[in-house]
């Protein structure tokens, strides 16, 4: 091919005829400079093709004709080859240059990341409660940061925000507010600002959390030691045998007419399910009765099942005696689907009943609440002598031994454990001759009396 001129590019733009195959027009003049007419369309590009040195064949764009005209074009051409002689890749150079602008964009992005976006990012998975209980101490305690970008919180400031706070007298909520914050910062430097999956070292929203400066100042024993230790047991101070005189007294009118505690049945009988099963209040709260199976002629099959439970799982809970009767009452007066309605909205849960927890504080002049029972319940396996193990089962926790991942638990299994728990709380082993006759094994033989040798 001769040496283009303009006239010539023209009429080969202007007479060109469909082609299944992109043409490429030499220009002898600058080596490696071509005018591709595209397949079918025609339409014309510059482009440059060479050898990089050391290393390989590339083609480069450089531009639209006629928007580029010829000159322009060998301009462009002769830049191309001293950067091919210098081993210069112009497409990976464009590619650096693309990078650092979003590399730029991600610092400024960093920059202007609040402890608010933050904070809203690390409780995305929380539960509701436990999300809005980060959102109150974050307004709390760090009220004057959430608008704050994250960077700008350093460790001066986080160690004066502790030390003031401690000195206002807030220890546990101080320890609490550092430990979502620690939480927190540690979020955003765990979370890269790029979702570019083919970087592997995508900046993060913080290099470092400035809550480190508080290392081994932090009072964590107070978190650790002090926590709330109410509790029912037997004897005059535990009021335990008080409290399940109550729930089994309290729709007597006898009970009543003598000046007794006046409990609603719907409070009695949620109560007596958290004290025998030690669920937590918001698992008995949304409990259904589509849940609930009391039909297998074996009583130690009968269970409930909890469902989007703390740690993820679902559980099945096995009905003790003292549940089963509690269940039934509350089937005698069925509203809707749920086991515990409530008595103001018609069709929906019952909620905290925090009244009734104050009356029953009140009237046994020991602080009464859900947390109470699930620990009195907790206590009372332990006095069971059962191992730690079987107690962290029945309390749904998770365990951290691998050995326990391989331990699967029927209803049928724990049912006797619970019953022994409901009888240690009632001072009464009522399923025992339940279950010897079951085995066919009689009246238990009577123990011999400790003067008899």
């Amino acid at each position: 091919m001769a040496v283009l001129t303009q006239p010539i590019v023209d009429d080969l733009v202007a007479q060109y005829e469909p082609s299944g195959k992109d043409q490429y027009i030499k220009d002898d003049l600058i080596k490696g400079l071509e005018l591709k007419l595209a397949r079918n369309t025609g339409r014309p590009t510059w482009t440059f093709y060479g050898r990089i040195r050391l290393s390989k064949n590339q083609r480069v764009t450089l531009g639209r004709h006629p928007q580029q005209q010829l000159d322009d074009a060998r301009i462009q051409a002769t830049q191309m080859v001293g950067h091919f002689a210098r081993g210069i890749d112009p497409i990976e150079q464009r590619r650096s240059k693309k990078q650092d602008q979003l590399d730029d964009a991600d610092i400024q992005k960093r920059r202007r990341t609040t402890l608010q976006e933050m904070l809203d990012y690390h409780i995305k998975m929380k539960e509701v409660k436990t999300a809005y209980d980060y959102r109150n101490t974050f307004k709390n305690c760090f009220g004057r940061w959430l608008d704050k970008p994250i960077q700008d919180i350093k460790e001066i400031n986080v160690e004066e925000a502790y030390y003031d706070l401690r000195h206002k007298g807030k220890l546990h909520q101080t320890e609490k507010a550092f430990t979502i914050l620690n939480a927190v910062m540690n979020t955003a430097m765990n979370r890269a600002i790029a979702s570019r999956s083919s970087n592997s070292k995508s900046p993060r929203y913080l290099d470092h959390n400035p809550v480190s400066i508080l290392k081994g100042k932090r009072n964590t024993y107070i978190t650790l030691n002090t926590r709330r230790q109410d509790v029912l047991h037997g004897g005059y101070e535990g009021r335990l045998d008080e409290f399940f005189h109550l729930l089994s007294h309290s729709s007597d009118p006898q009970w009543r007419s003598s000046g007794g505690l006046n409990i609603s049945r719907n409070f009695r009988d949620f109560a007596t399910v958290l004290l025998f099963t030690g669920i937590r209040m918001s698992e008995g709260l949304e409990l259904k009765w589509i849940d609930v199976h009391m039909d297998d002629p074996d009583t130690d099959r009968h269970y409930f099942q909890l469902h989007d439970t703390k740690n993820k799982r679902d559980f099945s809970v096995p009905i003790s005696i003292p549940v089963a009767g509690a269940l039934k009452s509350r089937k005698a007066e069925r509203e809707n689907q749920w086991v515990f309605p409530s008595p103001v909205n018609k069709g929906q849960n019952l909620t905290n009943p925090r009244r009734q927890w104050d009356k029953v504080t009140d009237w046994l002049g020991t602080k009464v609440t859900n947390h109470t029972l699930r620990r009195t319940f907790a206590s009372s396996a332990e006095l069971c002598g059962l191992h730690h193990e079987t107690r962290a089962r029945m309390l749904n926790h998770k365990t951290g031994s691998m050995t326990e991942t391989y331990v699967i638990n029927s209803v049928a299994t724990l049912a006797p454990r619970f019953q022994d728990v409901a009888d240690m709380i009632m001072k009464d082993p009522v399923h025992y001759e339940h279950r010897l006759h079951k085995q066919g094994r009689g009246q238990p033989e009577p123990e011999p009396d400790d003067d008899d040798f």
